[in-house]
């Protein structure tokens, strides 16, 4: 829709009569399908906290340099690269040995990860959309606690096996 190369976009407006898309502090949500989604927030944005209550497209939060945290408010659906670039996902204090989180979220394995065999802990009830997709791993092993994952989660070209619970 939007490219990452509007970096000065600061604001989306959209009239009320559109029944497609739609306008929240300046962020482009969409109807589809009778499901609302998040689907572009501009590079300016000012928030530093954005409350997530929606599901989310790929790539949406892409670049938005000032956005230093994510809260999840309702269980929802994660595209993949959703918050790559953000202040939030390029601060290093984020990561916990490998693993970026949003709440349960798991939002991604790095692409340093070296261990060929990965195990998801159980405290990780959800795992986004291309959240996993290292060359290193040829096995995962998803702990009791996860309760949502998709094929487009993971992604990894050397992966021979798929442990789940």
């Amino acid at each position: 829709m939007l490219s990452e190369n509007c970096s000065s976009l600061e604001s989306i407006n959209v009239p009320q009569y559109n029944e497609k898309y739609y306008a929240i502090d300046g962020v482009l949500f969409a109807n589809e399908y009778g499901v609302r989604k998040l689907i572009f927030a501009p590079r300016r944005i000012r928030k530093s906290i954005y409350t997530i209550a929606v599901n989310v497209a790929s790539e949406a939060f892409l670049g938005c340099k000032n956005i230093k945290s994510f809260k999840i408010e309702y269980p929802v659906r994660i595209g993949r690269d959703a918050f790559v670039d953000t202040a939030f996902y390029n601060n290093k204090e984020n990561w916990d040995d490998n693993f970026l989180y949003i709440d349960d979220y798991l939002i991604k394995v790095s692409e340093d990860y070296n261990l060929s065999t990965l195990i998801i802990p159980s405290t990780s009830h959800v795992i986004t959309d291309g959240s996993i997709t290292s060359s290193n791993i040829s096995a995962i092993e998803i702990s009791e606690g996860v309760i949502n994952f998709n094929s487009g989660s993971i992604s990894c070209p050397n992966l021979k096996t798929l442990k789940l619970p």
